[in-house]
């Protein structure tokens, strides 16, 4: 997905240091890919570097006001990005967002709820491209107007496009295109010197996800609910998790509901047998929401006989310790999250380390079967195996993870040479006691023009690394480098000037007007400092050379007079030795 915005300068006075940010969330599975900004004309390519480089940088440019334009993209916390502009010109400046978003239940997604203004001019264009011959058509949903795309058939499959066009309008709603299912299904494939990246998804047989249910519609249970009540969550609706609960109330008999309320400690609300919802609901309606989210007093849960527990918050914990894979759980914590802004790593680390499942509501309508993979044995991807041991291979998602619907995505890299071409992987699915075998076999041959499959298992490889706690700040910093992509290490960074980039030695991209330029320049300081070098360590071994002629001539006696001065403490005035006692232990020691 490309999103092109110009930063305005609308100011009745003009302010030269202007400065802008925009703040944005993105989706679950979503990853910045690419930042450009307009440099003399000319969109320039961000470039990735450490995230506090890019942050020294663009404070060094605000207090400079001279030293150049700077416009940086990072990631804030959660699903949370930042872009920042400095300065803001009287004529604008033109900034471009890439990202990489893995389309889950039909729907691709761009979140608009950070607009609150009315937008001049809003333009949406949506291509879709398949190989397949007969296909439905994908739709468009922008600002409550909806319009299907206009198929064009072509040698290679089908093409659909459309567009939308709006003036002067308020947009508050997501932006959404529609993708049947139908254009999920196949492969994608793209090979690199490193190897080949797959992406693909699968669908499970309807009748292969039925499970015998583990808990009787008479059976009692104890339930406790830990309800986020922070500040963040105070403009949020509820209306899924409402839709969620009273599923899982249906499921049994009687509830005995332990409440607790989350914000800068863990409050024990009431301890309650319940019947229906709304009971529960006057508990949370006469909530406050206020203050900080403290994930971390999560381990003071003490409360015995309890099966599990639901935890309704954003993931973002603003205070105390974070949590992490040292923390340990008294039962398992099913976490559940509706709001667009959330932290998914750490939502789906209090759930791994529990024994629970994370389950993100924004954007889904299976509330029944997620309600049923949380009173019974939920449908899980198990593990998967190969036929190409020799080679490295790597595919996410690598650890057991719950189903929701009938598709899953797997992206995986493989190594193979030309004799084996032809890998095939076995994926073990199914329930505790009812597990099934899928193979699924690739030709290596047919190839994607585009680099965004390289990106996206960067992107899932990282995801898994941040649950599996398996990678440090310097990992990180290597793969963002490696693959182009902002992460909890990297940012992006577009400077307008060569002075710029040799300051803080950051190669600027091939589409910076004075990429040569910059080459010769960076060759050239590189040979002056290496001269430079050479010269001090020439300096430092002729003064090495003259100390060691002139230790070498110097006096033997006098040398062994100072040796016995200093080791007698013969001018020491230690002990209150008079002259005398002095000279008589200057003697013993010569003798």
């Amino acid at each position: 997905t490309t999103i092109l915005m110009k930063f305005l300068n609308t100011l009745d006075e003009y302010k030269a240091n202007l400065e802008g940010e925009l703040t944005f969330s993105l989706e679950e599975n979503s990853v910045i890919s690419g930042f450009s900004t307009d440099v003399y004309g000319t969109l320039v390519d961000g470039v990735v570097i450490h995230r506090k480089t890019a942050q020294v940088a663009f404070e060094n440019a605000k207090r400079a006001k001279k030293e150049g334009r700077i416009a940086t993209i990072e990631h804030v916390i959660g699903n949370v990005f930042r872009a920042r502009v400095f300065p803001i010109p009287k004529e604008g400046r033109i900034v471009q967002i890439k990202y990489i978003h893995h389309v889950a239940n039909g729907f691709m997604t761009i979140p608009m709820s950070w607009c609150h203004y009315n937008i001049e001019k809003l333009c949406v264009t949506s291509s879709v491209f398949t190989s397949l011959q007969d296909c439905d058509t994908p739709s468009l949903y922008v600002n409550y107007n909806t319009a299907q795309l206009d198929e064009h058939k072509t040698e290679n499959g089908m093409k659909f496009f459309g567009k939308y066009d709006g003036e002067n309008s308020l947009n508050t709603t997501d932006i959404k295109l529609y993708v049947p299912s139908t254009l999920q299904q196949g492969e994608m494939i793209y090979k690199t010197p490193d190897g080949y990246f797959v992406s693909f998804n699968s669908e499970i047989p309807s009748d292969r996800m039925k499970k015998p249910s583990l808990y009787t519609i008479n059976k009692s249970i104890s339930i406790g609910i830990i309800w986020d009540s922070s500040k963040s969550r105070d403009l949020a609706t509820y209306c899924k998790e409402f839709d969620l609960l009273e599923e899982i109330f249906s499921a049994y008999e009687t509830v005995d509901l332990h409440v607790y309320c989350l914000r800068n400690e863990l409050e024990f609300l009431q301890n309650s047998r319940i019947r229906d919802l709304n009971e529960f609901k006057k508990v949370i309606g006469s909530l406050e929401y206020d203050g900080a989210t403290n994930l971390g007093c999560l381990t003071e849960l003490n409360q015995p006989n309890i099966s599990y527990y639901l935890l309704f918050s954003d993931g973002i914990s603003t205070i105390g310790k974070r949590p992490d894979n040292s923390h340990s759980y008294i039962a398992p914590i099913y976490s559940i999250c509706s709001s667009e802004k959330a932290d998914h790593a750490t939502l789906k680390i209090i759930s791994k380390k529990s024994g629970g499942v994370y389950f993100n509501l924004h954007g889904t309508s299976c509330i029944k079967q997620i309600s049923g993979s949380i009173t019974d044995s939920p449908f899980r991807y198990i593990s998967t195996s190969h036929n190409v041991e020799e080679y490295d291979v790597e595919i996410y998602p690598s650890i057991p993870t719950v189903i929701v619907g009938r598709n899953i995505n797997y992206i995986f890299k493989v190594n193979c040479e030309k004799e084996r071409r032809e890998p095939t992987l076995n994926m073990l699915y199914g329930h505790e006691n009812n597990i099934f075998q899928m193979s699924y076999k690739f030709h290596l041959e047919d190839f994607t023009p585009t680099d965004l499959l390289c990106k996206y298992w960067a992107m899932k490889k990282l995801e898994e690394a941040k649950i599996l706690d398996s990678m440090n700040d310097d990992d990180i910093l290597l793969l963002g480098r490696k693959y182009g992509i902002v992460t909890s290490v990297t940012s992006m960074i577009v400077l307008d000037s060569l002075s710029q980039y040799l300051l803080y030695k950051i190669e600027p991209p091939k589409t910076f007007p004075f990429y040569l330029q910059y080459s010769e320049i960076a060759s050239r300081i590189v040979e002056d400092e290496e001269n430079e070098l050479n010269k001090r360590m020439n300096n430092v071994l002729s003064m090495w050379c003259w100390r060691l002629s002139w230790w070498e001539s110097y006096p033997q006696s006098e040398v062994a007079l100072k040796q016995a001065l200093y080791h007698t403490n013969f001018f020491s005035d230690k002990g209150n030795k008079n002259e005398v006692e002095r000279i008589s232990l200057l003697v013993t020691y010569f003798e």
